[in-house]
């Protein structure tokens, strides 16, 4: 199997990215925003928690919270309709599924689209946003240093996919245009939700509190290192079924918690494959819940086989724009 890919040359992966000051200073408030003060909530909440702690409300809040965000928001909206159109979904949900992928705090669905598509133009290539192979990154690393710049520290120190490049396909739409450009309502509703199911349930300010912890914070910091596990995990550890050309791999102890995400090599060998586990073995929720959609009729045009599906693939390679437009059309 081969080990690696063909080196893009620099010139090629310096193209259709923004690097600025003021880009680094937001990607540093984001950070700060979604990753640092929820992991400081998290600690600094927990003498607040109520002793007689009701663990169904905790789990549920965490539960329903991490499928909406993680499993309908990310894993089906942001990842497998958004950035490689795996499938066709009706305004409302794709409506929702903007906004449920926007509560995990991992950036707008446009910014989210076109980092994704630039890491699969450039997969552990010079140019790929967050791949863990030191010989991808932009500055010398220890394989480690390089591990852990993939699976946070690109988050503050990376350069910002053009979305006239990447994403011209979701700029052009209003309604989800709208919906990136309430990136922060989205974050706050996310927080909110959790903590309304607690104060109903309860009729007290400390189940409020135990759905805004659990449902809330301590969710995002979950989700946030799983998400990222994906960057750096699935291009390091587990097993390579498929030549992909890259290092993805297939990590299925990652399974319960990622939503089908850890197949990731599957995915890879077929980026718009709607389904990333192959059979009972590999458990896909996310799958599951694109098939229950279907079921009922808000989702069609579903891509299965991987020849038809990579012709819908906004962008398989570093093509110039002129390719990928002659492809689109």
């Amino acid at each position: 199997m081969s080990e690696a890919r063909p080196n893009t040359t620099t010139s090629s992966a310096a193209r259709w990215v923004l690097r600025t000051p003021e880009i680094r200073q937001a990607q540093l408030r984001h950070s700060r925003q979604t990753v640092l003060l929820p992991a400081l909530l998290v600690v600094v909440l927990l003498p607040f928690l109520p002793a007689d702690m009701p663990w169904a409300l905790a789990a549920l809040t965490f539960a329903l919270s991490g499928a909406i965000a993680g499993c309908l928001g990310v894993s089906v909206g942001f990842h497998r309709h958004f950035a490689h159109r795996a499938f066709r979904a009706k305004p409302w949900l794709r409506a929702v599924m903007a906004i449920a992928g926007q509560t995990a705090g991992q950036g707008p669905v446009i910014y989210w689209t076109a980092l994704h598509r630039r890491h699969h133009s450039f997969s552990d290539q010079p140019g790929d946003p967050h791949s863990p192979r030191a010989a991808a990154q932009d500055k010398p690393r220890h394989p480690w240093q390089a591990f852990w710049y993939a699976h946070v520290g690109w988050a503050t120190d990376h350069a910002v996919p053009m979305p006239t490049r990447y994403a011209a396909d979701l700029r052009t739409d209003p309604l989800i245009s709208r919906i990136n450009d309430a990136y922060l309502w989205c974050l706050l509703a996310g927080l909110l939700l959790p903590t309304l199911i607690g104060l109903v349930w309860t009729g007290t300010r400390q189940g409020a509190l135990v759905g805004f912890y659990f449902g809330g914070v301590l969710r995002m910091v979950a989700s946030t290192q799983f998400i990222w596990a994906i960057n750096s995990v699935c291009h390091t550890f587990g097993s390579r079924p498929h030549d992909t050309g890259d290092f993805s791999t297939n990590c299925a102890w990652m399974a319960p918690l990622s939503f089908g995400e850890c197949w990731h090599n599957n995915h890879h060998h077929r980026p718009t494959h709607a389904r990333f586990g192959h059979g009972w073995s590999q458990p896909d929720p996310g799958w599951w819940t694109i098939q229950t959609l279907r079921f009922f009729g808000q989702v069609w045009g579903v891509l299965e086989d991987g020849a038809d599906a990579q012709a819908r693939d906004p962008l398989t390679d570093a093509a110039p724009p002129k390719a990928v437009e002659e492809r689109r059309s």
